[in-house]
């Protein structure tokens, strides 16, 4: 009897058992995300903080008398990533809070849009700035940080103060936590509503660190052993001075949580692990060097809990995966205000993956950057505009950063109170009356009661921010009138941009960092296809699944966009007369020579279809678009192209001044071999895919990274790395061709069967 075979089955076997760990890597390759904003910390001269008030300046260092006092956040600090000039867009918990988890300015609020529908300025208070969704904007539910990631695959989770919902009296914590459930979270715990002198706290519990890190802790290590990648919102409620610190300590047990009484006290290692809740406490009150400020004994409460998170990461081998960004709320000596002490703020990123201790960026960056960043970091493309910008490319090129400080514009709120700093400059509009005006005139700042306007300028003589002298106490508008009119409409274009009553707008206002033009364009939209059943059709319009023609005649589905952005400028040859357009490291199939990058190419040059090329310009287009085949080929106005680049400016391999008998065209299709297979076997995987903010496909981008690393190694590791690289590269790309014709797979699997059999068959019966 034969049974028949099911060789969709057999295709998904082989896949399945080639592949699994490809697998795990790709899962485990994705970073875990924990962002952490204690409520109303100080930013310690340890900090390196903004210049101070001229009048009652308020001086804080760290509160230990020991040498080594906030370990943990010392640690964050100095085994990673120091934001130098780090901001929130507003110097309020609540509304802070909301544009650290959507990446947009306050005034954006759908909840606050309802509000301040008649007013040409939005009036950006806590209560008026909530996650919700009205009237069809679904802040909530779609556009946040968390809901995105949820949607991506992400564990999502927070704990601690939420502030970005209504709270009343009679306050239902189960039926509150399933209202932030909705809002992209899938754990939620030790939530508290608002401040602890809000009509929701009922006075049975304070602060309290201990259940709160625990449930973190719970959280990170997740009891469903699940592989997902998680994001944790993890928001201390301390030092905030709703709730006295000492008396937290001191009065209220660790039982009493917002969750509830508990059993037992929670158990965390690096707090109560070994010891009592109560005994514990002490120690931190010790450690304050006789201090009862909630300031002190509330960093070091905090500083506690990071030391426990980073140890239950530690001891699940998540550490070195861990994006683990640490920020203030907002500036506290100037809090509630527009000045530089209210929206300036410490912010350290620890990901020992990616940042070598010591780390330092003097880019002006804001809350409003942390959603887009983290995307990025996570491979997840943006579903719904942001204000902010990804911050990755300015960290990781040195070349870029100064642009995100002399380039770069950003917006801080307040009430109807606006600012803005592009470069060294700081153009305020102040309500006479508003805390910020009231603040600045009391503490020695230069403001005028008879102009809302004032601007002046951060920096000292070489352009640097101005660390010692306070900058706003000198109002320059007089002197820079020009600057005056170009900050000025930046404000008007920025209120216009967030209006209530009117559609939101996201394009930009001011200066933005622009980083140089895309190397790895590839085609311009301008260029052609043929896409059967619908002929000719220009390279925008392609669409995933699209079978376009490719060399050989022959018509193949497009798997993926190694590359494709459609608002970014870019720079591309254009061949004459097919008018092909195509970037200087793009290949192209040009008779005699093979497939060779546009750079290489020269006028006689005579392309597949026959035309020799007349003429060579150089033109801008909107628009990259870089379409991948299975063949690794398409035919673009007509002429056989790649679909892929060279990356050294050559057809071939260089190692050292040899050239390597491995074509590019050969190289980037086997190093493709993964990608391919699973969106050409696995076809739900690739339906829809994920960019990098810069456009490349999350799958093409760290072996794009690889590459680029590897060609600036020595030549005797790029030797030994290769090799075997490249070996097992081939073995994937085999399988895709196994998986593509399995019939023809199996007979040659019988074919040779059959011959080893022959020959040991003939082996045995000539020695007879």
């Amino acid at each position: 009897r034969h049974s028949s075979i099911d060789y969709n089955n057999m295709k998904c076997f082989i896949a399945l058992l080639f592949l699994s760990t490809v697998l795990v890597s790709v899962v485990q390759g994705k970073p875990n995300f924990i962002v952490m904003q204690p409520d109303d910390l100080r930013f310690f001269e340890e900090w390196t903080p903004p210049p101070h008030y001229p009048r009652r300046a308020q001086i804080e260092t760290f509160p230990c008398a020991t040498d080594n006092c906030l370990p943990n956040i010392e640690s964050l600090r100095t085994n990673g990533l120091q934001m130098m000039e780090a901001y929130t867009a507003s110097a309020k918990c609540g509304t802070s809070r909301f544009s650290t988890i959507t990446g947009r300015y306050p005034s954006r609020s759908a909840y606050s849009r309802q509000i301040n529908s008649e007013r040409d300025i939005a009036q950006v208070t806590i209560p008026n700035t909530k996650l919700e969704d009205v009237n069809g904007l679904n802040d909530c539910s779609e556009d946040n940080l968390a809901a995105l990631l949820q949607q991506n695959g992400y564990r999502t989770g927070v704990v601690g103060k939420w502030h970005l919902k209504r709270s009343t009296g009679n306050f239902d914590s189960e039926a509150f936590q399933d209202e932030i459930r909705a809002c992209g979270f899938d754990f939620v715990a030790s939530i508290y509503a608002d401040n602890l002198d809000g009509n929701w706290h009922d006075g049975t519990f304070s602060h309290n660190m201990e259940y709160m890190t625990a449930k973190g802790i719970e959280f990170i290590q997740n009891d469903d052993d699940s592989e997902e990648p998680f994001f944790l919102y993890f928001n201390p409620t301390a030092p905030h001075s709703s709730g006295d610190v000492l008396e937290a300590l001191t009065t209220f047990p660790c039982t009493n949580t917002p969750d509830g009484i508990l059993m037992d006290e929670p158990i965390v290692d690096g707090m109560t692990k070994g010891t009592t809740c109560e005994k514990y406490r002490q120690t931190v009150i010790d450690r304050a060097n006789g201090s009862t400020e909630n300031n002190d004994l509330g960093a070091i409460w905090v500083d506690d809990a990071v030391g426990a998170l980073i140890k239950a990461l530690t001891d699940s081998n998540q550490l070195a995966n861990t994006f683990f960004l640490f920020q203030m709320d907002h500036g506290q000596e100037a809090k509630g205000t527009l000045w530089e002490g209210g929206v300036r703020l410490a912010q350290f990123v620890h990901f020992p993956d990616n940042f070598p201790a010591g780390s330092q960026f003097h880019g002006m960056v804001s809350t409003v950057d942390i959603g887009p960043t983290i995307l990025d970091y996570a491979g997840i493309s943006e579903s719904y505009p942001m204000d902010g910008k990804s911050w990755r490319l300015a960290v990781e090129d040195s070349t870029m950063a100064s642009t995100w400080d002399n380039d770069r514009c950003l917006f801080f709120e307040l009430g109807q109170d606006r600012a803005v700093r592009c470069g060294c400059y700081k153009y305020m509009n102040l309500e006479p009356g508003s805390d910020t005006f009231d603040r600045g005139n009391q503490r020695g700042l230069d403001v005028d009661a008879n102009d809302r306007e004032t601007l002046y300028n951060l920096c000292d003589e070489d352009e640097n921010y101005e660390l010692g002298s306070n900058k706003e106490a000198t109002d320059v508008k007089g002197s820079e009138f020009a600057m005056l009119e170009e900050l000025r409409s930046f404000y008007d274009c920025h209120l216009d941009r967030v209006k209530a009553n009117q559609d939101p707008e996201y394009s930009d206002c001011g200066y933005s960092p622009t980083p140089a033009l895309p190397t790895f364009s590839c085609f311009s939209g301008e260029t052609e296809v043929e896409v059967k059943g619908k002929g000719s059709t220009k390279m925008s319009v392609l669409q995933l699944g699209d079978q376009v023609r490719v060399a050989g005649g022959s018509f193949e589905s497009i798997y993926s966009f190694g590359h494709r952005q459609d608002s970014v400028v870019a720079e591309y040859l254009q061949l004459l007369p097919t008018k092909l357009e195509l970037s200087n490291d793009h290949m192209i199939f040009i008779r005699g020579k093979g497939a060779i990058p546009g750079s290489m190419v020269e006028i006689g040059d005579i392309l597949s279809n026959g035309d020799a090329i007349s003429a060579i310009s150089t033109v801008k287009r909107r628009g990259v678009y870089a379409p991948f085949t299975a063949s690794g080929t398409l035919v673009v106005n007509g002429v056989e192209v790649s679909s892929f680049v060279s990356f050294q400016g050559s057809d071939s391999l260089m190692v050292g001044r040899w050239k390597t008998p491995l074509t590019w065209q050969w190289l980037a299709r086997t190093f493709e071999a993964p990608h391919r297979v699973m969106c050409r076997h696995f076809v739900d995987y690739c339906v829809i895919e994920s960019y990098t903010p810069v456009g490349i496909s999350v799958w093409v981008a760290n072996p794009l990274r690889l590459t680029q690393w590897l060609l600036e190694q020595h030549v005797m590791v790029l030797s030994l790395v290769l090799l075997p690289l490249t070996g097992a590269l081939v073995i994937v790309s085999l399988l895709d061709t196994i998986l593509s014709y399995p019939m023809l797979a199996l007979l040659a699997l019988t074919s040779t069967m059959v011959l080893l059999r022959r020959s040991s068959h003939h082996a045995k019966f000539g020695k007879l």
